[in-house]
């Protein structure tokens, strides 16, 4: 499965360098951007599969909101996944929370790049279905 994915985090962490890895030998290519303002730049010039977003406490879900417009699907990176409804609220595809183990978020983004919508991890978040089961 060749998809882009429009990566949005900085900055660089040992966990995302390991999340990108597994990213890249699943097949997917990710293309990281430092903010949500990149990603918006980005994603006039061309069309990704996915658009990963760890979002910060402040505005979150407010520039989730924004990238969702766009049309792209949005997994949201969060901190605190008892907020997962309010990113599935303004649009996201899947929410997951920032210690999930990097072979479910590749799934997770294989579901989403699929079509799969309203995925969250850990699933018991936001009492979704679990994130690689059709949503």
């Amino acid at each position: 499965m060749n998809t882009s994915v429009v990566w949005v985090a900085r900055p660089s962490t040992p966990k995302l360098d390991s999340w990108l890895g597994k990213v890249r030998a699943a097949g997917l290519l990710p293309v990281r951007v430092d903010s949500a303002d990149a990603a918006l730049q980005v994603l006039t010039q061309f069309r990704a599969g996915v658009v990963v977003y760890h979002a910060p406490i402040e505005n979150g879900a407010g520039d989730c909101e924004r990238l969702v417009a766009t049309g792209a699907a949005i997994v949201a990176v969060i901190d605190e996944p008892r907020y997962s409804q309010i990113y599935l609220s303004v649009g996201c595809a899947a929410v997951v929370g920032d210690r999930c183990p990097g072979t479910a978020l590749v799934d997770i983004l294989k579901n989403v790049a699929a079509g799969k919508r309203n995925l969250v991890w850990p699933e018991t978040a936001a009492g979704s279905a679990p994130a690689t089961a059709a949503g």
